[in-house]
């Protein structure tokens, strides 16, 4: 799946904790059972936050 081999390298390479970043908050997310976030919902997840950031970063600027 597109951006497995990313984030499966950012989780080898970071220490649980040691990071606040967007990426490692949702790495370090558990649902009401104690289960992290799949592989799929951490790259839909950050799918999510680059369209929302386009969206609002190009609405910001055409309201200034």
């Amino acid at each position: 799946m597109i951006g497995d081999t990313s984030i499966q390298e950012y989780k080898s390479h970071v220490e649980p904790g040691s990071r606040k970043d967007s990426l490692a908050q949702l790495i370090a997310a558990r649902d009401e059972n104690g289960i992290p976030l799949s592989e799929e919902e951490l790259v839909a997840a950050g799918m999510v936050f680059m369209i929302v950031g386009k969206y609002c970063g190009s609405q910001a600027w055409l309201t200034h």
